[in-house]
């Protein structure tokens, strides 16, 4: 019977170490998971005001002639 027990707990805490390695390995994963999103984020951020920069540009610099509205001539 102790045999048993004495086993049965030697299993339990090698499940145990099992468990608590997953768990190290899951918690490093999802770090670093956090600190891609947090890049990633942040590179849209700056990619949305690089496009902003850039089409406020294309309209400042765009041809007044062109962008005129149509006249119409009446007889």
């Amino acid at each position: 019977m102790e045999k048993a027990y004495h086993q049965k707990c030697i299993d339990l805490k090698r499940r145990l170490n099992e468990i608590e390695d997953a768990n190290d390995a899951a918690r490093i994963r999802k770090r670093r998971l956090d600190r891609a999103i947090m890049k990633l984020r942040i590179e849209r951020t700056l990619l949305l005001e690089h496009l902003a920069k850039a089409q406020d540009l294309n309209f400042n610099d765009s041809d007044p002639e062109s962008s005129a509205p149509a006249t119409v001539s009446v007889h």
